[in-house]
């Protein structure tokens, strides 16, 4: 699972769900999932969400849009 950013905080969402919200199969979203965990060397997305977390980055984000 994965976890999208919104008012209130974060979401959780499931691989189908991201696939058909950007229109590509589920196999891509795993991949690219795979891909992510390898690059930031975490074992799940939670790992992840808590880095990307204490690093602000959902702020940046948020600021830029």
């Amino acid at each position: 699972m994965i976890w999208k950013p919104f008012a209130g905080g974060l979401r959780e969402l499931k691989r189908k769900e991201i696939a058909e919200a950007r229109a590509v199969e589920v196999e891509t979203i795993k991949k690219q999932i795979s891909s992510l965990l390898k690059k930031f060397d975490k074992n799940s997305t939670k790992e992840i969400v808590i880095d990307v977390t204490e690093l602000k980055l959902f702020d940046m984000i948020k600021d830029i849009s």
